[in-house]
């Protein structure tokens, strides 16, 4: 109900609903947030404005926020069936995002694979992209130092694990 005041306001409001979706995903209610970042990805592109302008990139972090979702409902996940679909609409969100990225914003993409990647235990891969994110000047974000020392650890590499857990 929080979430649904703002919007009613302003129903295309790509920012609030956005919002909304970051709400829900923190709740963990992953249906609700993947059906507001759905919403986000439907919207049209206003004629020349500030609105129209930042909506690709509110676009992006809807794409990339719902396979956030879908991970999480793949950790969750009960039984085989469900780990399964799961997968496969983290993927297809991949998909989507994929095909609205620039270069710009392909760390989010890079970011993405790695964690569908660290979910599949293909943690080579996984090391790869986090280093080729580290050497693009995303070497001080959190989420990748982070990432990178799980996928390190889970290849037995300790000692590199440690290095990425102390920076």
């Amino acid at each position: 109900q929080t979430c649904a005041l703002p919007i009613s306001v302003d129903p295309d409001d790509a920012e609030l609903i956005l919002v909304a979706g970051y709400m829900y995903l923190e709740m963990g209610d992953y249906p609700a947030a993947i059906e507001r970042f759905e919403r986000v990805l439907a919207l049209p592109r206003p004629p020349v404005s500030l609105d129209g302008a930042i909506l690709p990139y509110h676009k992006v972090q809807a794409a990339a926020k719902q396979i956030d979702a879908a991970l999480f409902q793949w950790q969750q996940a009960k039984d085989e069936a469900a780990r399964a679909a799961a997968m496969a609409d983290a993927k297809r969100y991949r998909e989507r995002l994929a095909d609205i990225i620039d270069v710009g914003t392909r760390p989010e993409l890079m970011i993405r694979d790695a964690r569908i990647a660290l979910s599949e235990d293909r943690n080579n891969v996984a090391v790869a992209l986090l280093s080729e994110l580290q050497g693009m000047g995303r070497g001080d974000d959190s989420q990748v130092i982070l990432m990178l020392a799980d996928a390190l650890e889970k290849q037995n590499a300790l000692g590199e694990a440690r290095k990425q857990y102390q920076r």
